[in-house]
């Protein structure tokens, strides 16, 4: 049995390397972590460049527990 790897273990700092103007687009299964690594990684990162991160929800449960982390995160940073 294949282990389960995470969004934030494959991704690892790879978002460093990005440039102005680059497109990310992280289309993985749900569960896969795509929320967590937004939040934990690339939400800290771009606060600390004052860039801005674009994040799509297609439910209104998730947009609402993404605005409530993401605004955690930011008060912490």
């Amino acid at each position: 049995m294949e282990k389960r790897q995470y969004v934030t273990e494959l991704m690892g700092e790879e978002l460093l390397q990005w440039k102005e103007g680059d497109r990310v687009v992280i289309s993985t299964p749900t569960g896969s972590g795509k929320t967590t690594y937004v939040i934990q990684k690339l939400l800290k990162h771009a606060v600390s460049q004052k860039k801005h991160v674009v994040y799509y929800c297609n439910r209104k449960v998730l947009h609402d527990q993404f605005s409530m982390e993401a605004k955690k995160k930011i008060r912490e940073t």
